[in-house]
């Protein structure tokens, strides 16, 4: 009989005990006299009339949480689970129930992705991320960076190949084309793209393309990749993520894709003439990328800038341009004008000796721009 008595009591001990920490749990949660604090719950809707240029989507607002909707609409990017924080399009009502908002202004054969969200004073929800591709418009006959691993897993203007300046001669040639482009690591890689009459050839890398570990004199000092480019759907990859320089000559079907490290270079610059500073680079990104340099003490010269130690990479040597000159290479450095870069051009020249801030910006829309400011006098040592 004692035994059952101590059973029993041992029994209702425990009971009592969770019953303690179940009042204590949920009042620490859930104070008493408070609402429950939730987010709202949204779902997004399939994406539909996907234009090259628009498209309609949406979502529905099953619940709006603990308190009233502040926004509900769509928020879209080229990367996977787009946030608030990228573009969005809004809905004017903020209730629950279904609601259509339609995107403008997108770029014709570009993969989207897209998610409902909606917002109350708790913070904001979002729907499953869905895709998207834009309808492919009208292309320009021309050469085109296309891949995963950049930010065109679609033909577009703003990855179009330009004509370069064969270093040799101090000519474009038109046969020999360049682009600077932010490319990711990884196995999905990029190919080169013809397009000619809305036809399209894919262009790899052939039979010998690799890594150059032993470059030439005045190439840059940093493994690159050259080699024969052939009609096939194997892909350029890179090594590690970042700025890539990629240039294919299709009259020699020689190809080049080489790091971008940027850096000064002159007599203006502490380094002088044989070594750059380097700059610091900027957080990889897909579209855009800067080098700057503070408190750089310059004194009067000429420099320019260059990347990863080098002035040009060959791509030819045997070719004929006349007058004696012979070969084809593609220049690895920039000068003329601060406010008009171009490759291969003239050195910069600073007249006023001080202490200064240098900055070099790329975008895939509008290329390089650079700023020189002085920030203070020079350090007399």
């Amino acid at each position: 009989m004692k035994t059952t008595k101590n059973a029993l009591h041992l029994s209702t001990c425990f009971f009592l005990a969770i019953l303690f920490l179940v009042h204590f749990s949920c009042k620490k949660n859930s104070p008493p006299g408070y609402p429950l604090i939730t987010k709202p719950v949204v779902t997004t809707s399939a994406v539909s009339n996907i234009s090259q240029g628009s498209a309609i989507c949406g979502g529905t607002v099953i619940s709006t949480g603990s308190s009233a909707l502040t926004a509900r609409g769509v928020c879209y990017s080229t990367v996977k689970d787009p946030l608030i924080s990228d573009r969005i399009v809004t809905d004017s009502l903020t209730g629950t129930g279904s609601f259509v908002c339609t995107l403008y202004g997108l770029t014709p054969n570009i993969l989207y992705h897209i998610r409902a969200f909606a917002t109350n004073g708790s913070g904001t929800s979002y729907g499953a991320d869905s895709v998207f591709t834009t309808s492919q418009g009208a292309l320009t006959d021309g050469y085109y960076i296309r891949g995963a691993c950049t930010a065109f897993n679609g033909l577009n203007e703003s990855a179009m190949m330009k004509v370069a300046k064969n270093e040799v001669t101090n000519t474009d040639r038109y046969r020999l084309l360049e682009i600077y482009i932010p490319v990711k690591a990884g196995t999905s890689g990029f190919n080169i793209v013809k397009v000619f009459a809305q036809n399209q050839f894919v262009y790899g890398p052939g039979p010998g393309f690799g890594t150059v570990t032993n470059p030439a004199q005045l190439e840059p000092w940093i493994p690159f990749q050259r080699g024969p480019v052939i009609v096939t759907s194997a892909v350029f990859m890179v090594p590690a993520d970042g700025l890539y320089h990629v240039v294919f000559d299709y009259g020699l079907n020689i190809g080049i894709v080489a790091p971008v490290h940027w850096g000064m270079i002159g007599a203006a610059v502490p380094s002088g003439w044989p070594v750059s500073t380097d700059m610091p680079e900027s957080p990889f990104n897909l579209t855009a990328m800067s080098w700057t340099i503070n408190n750089l003490q310059m004194t009067s010269g000429d420099w320019k800038f260059r990347y990863c130690n080098g002035w040009k990479i060959i791509l030819d040597t045997v070719l004929d341009n006349g007058g004696g000159k012979l070969g084809v290479s593609v220049n690895t450095n920039l000068g003329g004008a601060i406010s008009a870069l171009e490759p291969g051009g003239d050195n910069f020249n600073n007249s006023v000796p001080g202490i200064y801030s240098c900055s070099l910006s790329y975008n895939m829309e509008s290329g390089y721009t650079g700023t020189l400011t002085k920030t203070g006098n020079p350090v007399l040592h």
